[in-house]
């Protein structure tokens, strides 16, 4: 881990390698700082972790977790002085179990005199983690039994405490990647609900596809099979959860709530489509998850996603039963709208490749989410993700068959049409973004954008080559 002094703007872009080593403030090492012996840092392991900033007990420090397999396995927080890179103090461990390392941090000032008080992050082998900085204290709020790999976040809970919102998922082995079986899961967790509140929520997703009753299938969507609401008395609810789809994750930095709702990116990377035109096979597909931080469901009983891009939010958005699709309770007659809050759409594909978390981007009149895309293969322009005569995507699992998220079986019903859907196109190239005149540069990919107005989102989505 280092740190520099970029002050000035010749700490941006030094002349010289003499010029650069002036602006380093220090570095730190398995076991050493500064190239020096430093016993405190003695399990640093993989640093995966995202460093963040905040005061502690009046001291600029550096928050982090020790990284993934480090020299005896185990989990710590570091608390490191910002300006010399000495250890705060001792690193605040876990537990004995090994195998392990502290993913990225998220810090809570829980009285506002402007101090950390709190820091909550989940590790390598399934539990989410809150610190008590006064006293120096870590418990296990909750084990899922894998990997948490991102920054949980933390919203305040409407009954006192904290609402703790967080997704598991791993992308850090070769074998990750072929795991087209492991469920992972979304999560919501209240940390300070009384010792008798035991009961885990469940919600279950499904996939539905959008269009226009009789139209072709114009989208896929996610959406809620019998949602419930969450009991927070005494007695009753802790958590809630949300299994996703099979070898769909959550990984990489960037997830948020925004209007009462929890934003992350999914990623499969065990099923693949072809190109327009190209044999390649461009591997991966993603989903933009939109849920309510509290319930893991809907809080809305209106759509809030666009669905049509009509600019407005209207009943028309709702998801109308298609052949094939689960049913519903009460039963939904194939052609006509879902009612209630199973015809709302809580996600949406994005393309294949692969899309990195979303970014919040806030301006006087919008809010947009913006995220980087990678197509996943060279020369993938025109990627299309498509429909067979059956109503079928076109995605195919890594042992050859199709895909899970596209095995639903939308089979069109009595005059509808089997019809594609552009999933992205361009290969590796370096865009950018435009919203409302504030253009956002994006490297190595794609940018791709979803723009909401204020208050009720209503959700375009664009893209400038």
């Amino acid at each position: 881990m280092y740190a520099l002094d970029i002050t000035a703007d010749e700490g941006l872009a030094p002349a010289s390698e003499a010029a650069a080593a002036r602006h380093v403030m220090w570095e730190i090492g398995r076991g050493s700082l500064n190239h020096a012996s430093q016993a405190a840092y003695a399990n640093l392991g993989y640093s995966y972790s995202r460093a963040i900033l905040g005061r502690v007990g009046g001291v600029d420090a550096v928050i982090v977790g020790n990284g993934y397999l480090g020299a005896d396995g185990r989990a710590y927080l570091y608390l490191i002085e910002a300006h010399t890179g000495r250890p705060l103090r001792q690193p605040l461990a876990t537990d004995g179990l090994n195998g392990n390392g502290l993913s990225s941090p998220t810090a809570v000032d829980a009285d506002g005199d402007g101090n950390v008080d709190l820091v909550f992050a989940g590790d390598l082998r399934g539990r989410l983690w809150r610190f008590d900085l006064q006293a120096g204290t870590a418990r296990v709020l909750l084990a899922t039994g894998q990997a948490i790999t991102t920054a949980p976040v933390v919203t305040p809970h409407p009954m006192g405490g904290f609402m703790v919102n967080f997704a598991t998922g791993s992308l850090l082995r070769p074998s990750d990647a072929r795991d087209a079986s492991t469920v992972y899961a979304a999560y919501g967790l209240w940390d300070s609900a009384p010792d008798a509140n035991q009961q885990m929520l469940r919600q279950t997703l499904t996939t539905r596809c959008y269009g226009p009753a009789g139209g072709p299938c114009q989208q896929l969507v996610r959406a809620l099979l019998a949602p419930q609401r969450p009991d927070w008395r005494s007695g009753h609810t802790r958590a809630w959860v949300v299994p996703l789809l099979p070898g769909e994750r959550v990984s990489g930095e960037g997830s948020f709530v925004e209007q009462g709702r929890f934003y992350f990116t999914t990623y499969n990377p065990t099923v693949w489509s072809t190109a327009s035109g190209d044999a390649a096979k461009v591997w991966g597909s993603n989903f933009l998850m939109e849920l309510d931080y509290l319930s893991g469901a809907v809080a809305e009983q209106q759509p809030f996603l666009d669905l049509n891009a009509d600019g407005r939010l209207t009943p028309a958005d709702r998801l109308p039963m298609r052949h094939g699709e689960a049913a519903t309770e009460p039963a939904t007659p194939p052609g006509q709208a879902i009612q209630g809050p199973e015809g709302l759409a809580v996600g949406k594909f994005l393309g294949v490749g692969q899309v990195s978390q979303p970014v919040l981007v806030q301006l006087q009149e919008l809010n947009s989410t913006v995220f980087n895309h990678h197509s996943g293969a060279a020369g993938a322009s025109g990627a299309k993700s498509t429909w067979d005569d059956a109503g079928q995507m076109t995605l195919h699992g890594a042992d050859g068959t199709v895909a899970t998220l596209a095995a639903t079986g939308f089979a069109p019903a009595d005059g509808e049409q089997a019809a594609g859907s552009d999933a992205g196109t361009g290969g590796n190239t370096a865009h950018s973004v435009s919203i409302r005149g504030a253009t956002l540069g994006q490297g190595g990919g794609e940018a791709r954008g979803i723009q909401a107005r204020t208050g009720r989102i209503s959700w375009r989505e664009w893209l400038q080559p």
